[in-house]
């Protein structure tokens, strides 16, 4: 697959409706940012993680829409519909988005949860992390693991990456051929065999605006440190993408999502 071709496809599908997108990513990416402006507390980072839990299926908005465009259905697109059909459409998406994480993360999670079991068992204090988790977590010293688990996070890392890449098109077998749940992720890990590294160079080829909007926000944060200067940095951030690359990067993975269709024939007959 010609990355170049993908991108300037993206391009020409977005030419008469570019900012429909920009205010689809806008939605999306403000309402992902709500867990960070959350206080530093006990309380304030267990509701962060809760919010990051529930809008897990968020990011469907960009599966929605870019489909519409590549299928030549842009007037269809809506911003509202789209934008917010993470939680218009929550209990049909939420089961498949949250298996596609979890299995994404599985040797990571694996490698996290026995690193944390041994070095408690180690120190012969097992209760104390039964009983508190994060407690135990926080007062860890490092210098107290094992060397060799440090490899074990690189390699889980590297796994977690790839399995990353494997599971990428499950949103859009969901939304295009109504696979779900556990169908969907292993359509996807199926579907994704021999692509990965194309869809790694897809998404690396838009790295200078993503360092930019990075460079952005710490800039933003360093001259107004504290709460409200990481509020400032996160939503110049989130305008920086919808505005540059995020509306053209969506779109062109729609456009090799449709592409490895073709190359499957995954049509009604044949499923």
């Amino acid at each position: 697959m010609d990355i170049t071709e993908m991108r300037m496809q993206a391009k020409m599908h977005l030419r008469n409706h570019k900012l429909t997108m920009i205010y689809i990513c806008l939605i999306i990416g403000l309402i992902n940012f709500i867990p960070n402006v959350l206080p530093n507390t006990t309380i304030g980072n267990s509701l962060s993680l809760i919010l990051i839990l529930l809008l897990v299926p968020m990011n469907h908005g960009y599966v929605t829409s870019s489909l519409k465009f590549v299928r030549g259905l842009g007037d269809q697109v809506d911003e509202k519909k789209d934008g917010f059909v993470g939680i218009l459409r929550f209990k049909d998406l939420f089961t498949t988005y949250f298996l596609q994480e979890v299995l994404s993360a599985l040797p990571l999670l694996i490698v996290g949860i026995a690193g944390l079991l041994l070095n408690a068992a180690r120190l012969h204090d097992l209760p104390s992390l039964l009983a508190n988790p994060s407690a135990y977590i926080a007062s860890m010293n490092l210098e107290k693991i094992p060397s060799y688990y440090f490899v074990l996070v690189f390699v889980s890392l590297c796994l977690t990456f790839w399995l990353t890449m494997r599971l990428a098109m499950t949103g859009y077998l969901l939304e295009a051929k109504g696979f779900k749940n556990f169908s969907a992720c292993k359509q996807s890990f199926q579907m994704m065999k021999g692509y990965c590294w194309q869809y790694f160079k897809l998404l690396f080829s838009y790295i200078l605006w993503i360092f930019l909007a990075m460079l952005l926000q710490n800039s933003i944060m360093s001259l107004l440190p504290g709460i409200i200067g990481a509020c400032l940095a996160g939503v110049v951030s989130v305008m920086f993408q919808a505005y540059t690359y995020l509306p053209e990067q969506n779109v062109a993975v729609a456009v090799m999502f449709m592409r490895l269709l073709n190359i499957y024939n995954m049509n009604d007959d044949n499923l």
